[in-house]
């Protein structure tokens, strides 16, 4: 059963030529489709996408302008072909057969996140800390992909809701998807997570196959403690109150309830 893998791109050429090699070679099926959102820097990434139309199958999505992760996101998931789908960023890096574990792990109602791989501490207690490489070209995708099949294991946890995720596309439109006022890559997943769980929606971290993920390496910018204090303003507007976060569950959650 093939999946669409949702991958809004911005200025991160490098890491998004290795996100899709990783994608090529470690998915289980080949019919898989890849929903590339370019946001409003075609020309820049135009030669990379190029050469992996003849190895992926891939549907892009070109902005001539740029709209902002969460727009672009929203409409990779409403011009997916497939029904489940999963949310990527373009510096993760895809581990062996990653497409066949998430389908074996999903059930309805029910989002599925893969847990992940960075290489300095994380807030996110269940992220495995080992440094393949801080940044492109330091990574080895072979030695990745023999590795992170070492430190796999069969256990789930509670503590869902972090990026990349696997969900019905249709839960993910139910909610709304990502609120594109949020005029920056922050707080608008705690939002959409927010969402999904006022729906109904569940949440599970899988440890049978672990994504890399270089640390926001395509998200930040100069300006990005300035746009995360505005988007932080934002939510307490729209909520009543700041979105809080639960440090062992992940949970997202307005004045405690």
């Amino acid at each position: 059963m093939p999946i669409s893998i949702i991958l809004p791109t911005y200025t991160a050429v490098d890491y998004l030529q290795l996100c899709l090699e990783s994608i090529y070679q470690n998915q289980h099926d080949p019919t898989n489709e890849v929903v590339i959102i370019v946001d409003g820097t075609f020309d820049l990434n135009k030669h990379i996408i190029d050469d992996f139309k003849t190895k992926l199958n891939v549907k892009l999505i070109n902005f001539e302008e740029n709209v902002g992760l969460a727009l672009a996101s929203n409409y990779g998931f409403y011009n997916a072909s497939n029904r489940l789908c999963l949310n990527i960023n373009d510096d993760n890096v895809l581990p062996y057969h990653f497409d066949k574990i998430l389908l074996e792990q999903y059930s309805p109602k029910t989002m599925v996140v893969p847990n992940q791989i960075e290489p300095r501490s994380s807030m996110f207690k269940s992220f495995i800390i080992r440094n393949f490489g801080e940044d492109v070209k330091e990574f080895d995708l072979k030695i990745f992909t023999t590795e992170e099949q070492k430190l796999r294991s069969d256990s789930m946890s509670i503590d869902g809701w972090t990026f990349p995720f696997f969900i019905d596309k249709f839960d993910f439109i139910k909610v709304g998807g990502f609120d594109p006022y949020y005029n920056s890559s922050h707080v608008i997943d705690w939002d959409l997570f927010l969402k999904l769980q006022m729906s109904g929606i569940g949440s599970v971290r899988i440890h049978s196959c672990n994504f890399y993920h270089f640390g926001s390496k395509s998200a930040r910018t100069t300006d990005s403690y300035e746009k995360e204090k505005l988007a932080h303003e934002y939510s307490k507007l729209k909520w009543g109150s700041h979105i809080q976060h639960d440090v062992n569950t992940n949970l997202k959650y307005i004045n405690g309830t």
